[in-house]
């Protein structure tokens, strides 16, 4: 999640604001940043997840495309972008 490691790089804010901030858990924050650790940010746009696949899987490369060329700052404002 690119908003985790950017609030992150900017060393003003604890792990609680950016959690606070984009809507994410402390499991969820620790495993992006220790993942980031290990590997690159890349890998972000490639994480596999156990659960079954969304009904926003045939969209995939359009969501993919619109995103890369219109970033967004938090978990927020793409659901309200996507719904």
């Amino acid at each position: 999640m690119a908003g985790v490691l950017y609030l992150k790089s900017l060393g003003t804010f604890k792990h609680f604001e950016i959690m606070k901030i984009m809507g994410a858990s402390k499991p969820t924050l620790v495993s992006y940043l220790k993942l980031y650790k290990k590997q690159c940010f890349e890998d972000f746009l490639t994480l596999n997840y156990r659960e079954g696949k969304s009904d926003l899987y045939q969209y995939e490369k359009i969501l993919e495309s619109h995103f890369r060329e219109h970033p967004v700052q938090s978990i927020v404002e793409a659901q309200k972008i996507i719904n």
